[in-house]
């Protein structure tokens, strides 16, 4: 597959290829050290050398995502588990109302659906336009007195709908002023795996309490990584629930620490995978121009949404001119979406996703469920030759489907 693979469109689930020497790094540090970090005044070398990698990736993170304070950068194994992590330190039990949207990811939505499976906390539904988008106003109208926590996506993994995460949070607080319900608003989550390292983000400044990022799409390093960046208010009220309890290099206390970020914290944790994320945030540094990289791939997109329409398939994305990914779903009449993804990857080489991309919901807004679409998404590395691929491939199968 890989000899005879002739475009790479999957950028939303795993960008590929990785930050140029990712790879050499993360087997270096497996090599080179024992994995430990250092947590006390005895820790050799190697221990220290990973303390202060892993301090300067937070530095990097924060730096990148608009957090003035890198204590406040907490990592986690991968987006899911980051998500999984905030969700528990916001919702300590009992009973409350949460907010999610139809954008929302299958790692926002199913964690808060198993707390209302088990009873004491009730859940609203926000839904999307035709493009997947959110209307912020919306999102205020449907916090309750009881909203404890607002959870939005800010970039859609199947149509590349980028929302307003500023006038969500603005929404949320006017909503809380009106109701009249107390001193502390809702917490406001944002999942940011997708437009993380593509699009600006800055969590301070738009007033975010928690956001989610992984480390394998457009911040360059592996899968299994991720982090949860807190805003200076959640982090400031200091009623944080760790979701697990464990090793910090603090024994002094038989409960988890209270200061950030141990106290989200737990264990031994992936340094070869750190190291790699670390070494990938400074190459990305050094040579990414951020703006002109996103025009170059929305052009490339925009390509293959006229190349796709001509040849008669149904395209799903945002709007040119809208705050946008590089991203866009279609389907191809007379194909069944699963069987034009597997065709599109063997033997045309082409790799994109199909399905319901763990966004159900948005599948159901846009008509498109139970089957889906096939995903194309683009990234760094991404050529006119590739997108071009693609449309050679449609204009073949076009008129040729499995029925």
């Amino acid at each position: 597959m890989a000899e005879r693979q002739v475009a790479y469109l999957n950028h939303a689930a795993t960008a590929w290829p990785r930050a140029e020497g990712v790879g050499q790094v993360v087997a270096s540090w497996i090599e080179r050290t024992p994995g430990a970090v250092a947590r006390g005044t005895d820790g050799g070398d190697s221990e220290m050398d990973a303390g202060r990698m892993i301090g300067r990736l937070r530095r990097r993170l924060a730096g990148l995502l608009g957090v003035s304070d890198a204590d406040r950068v907490v990592l986690a194994g991968g987006g899911t588990d980051a998500a999984n992590v905030g969700i528990h330190a916001v919702l300590d039990g009992g009973s409350g109302h949460a907010v999610v949207t139809a954008a929302d990811h299958n790692a926002i939505q199913r964690p808060l659906e198993q707390r209302v499976a088990e009873g004491g906390l009730a859940l609203t539904r926000v839904g999307v336009d035709g493009q997947g988008r959110v209307d912020p106003l919306a999102v205020g109208e449907a916090v309750q007195a009881e909203t404890r926590l607002v959870a939005v996506t800010h970039g859609s993994n199947v149509t590349g709908a980028v929302n307003d995460v500023a006038a969500v949070v603005t929404a949320v607080r006017r909503a809380w002023e009106r109701i009249g319900a107390g001193a502390e608003p809702p917490w406001v989550m944002v999942d940011a795996a997708q437009t993380a390292g593509v699009v600006p983000i800055d969590v301070e400044g738009w007033g975010v309490d928690l956001l989610v990022v992984s480390a394998h799409k457009g911040l360059g390093g592996v899968p299994g990584l991720g982090a949860l960046l807190l805003g200076k208010r959640l982090a400031e009220a200091g009623r944080l629930r760790p979701m697990r309890s464990g090793g910090t290099g603090d024994s002094s206390s038989r409960l988890q620490p209270e200061r950030l970020p141990e106290r989200l914290e737990a264990g031994t944790p992936n340094v070869p995978g750190l190291a790699g994320w670390d070494h990938a945030l400074g190459v990305l540094g050094e040579v990414c121009e951020w703006a002109a990289d996103l025009e170059r791939e929305l052009g490339w997109l925009d390509r293959a949404r006229a190349g796709l329409s001509a040849e008669g398939a149904d395209v799903y994305a945002a709007d040119v001119g809208t705050p946008r990914l590089p991203t866009l779903s279609f389907r191809l009449p007379g194909w069944e979406v699963q069987e034009l993804g597997a065709v599109l990857a063997e033997p045309f080489g082409v790799v994109t996703r199909a399905g319901v991309h763990c966004s159900p919901d948005v599948h159901e807004a846009l008509g498109t469920a139970p089957e889906g679409l096939v995903r194309v998404s683009l990234g760094r590395t991404t050529t006119a030759e590739e997108v071009d691929a693609l449309v050679r491939a449609i204009r073949e199968l076009a008129g040729a489907g499995v029925g």
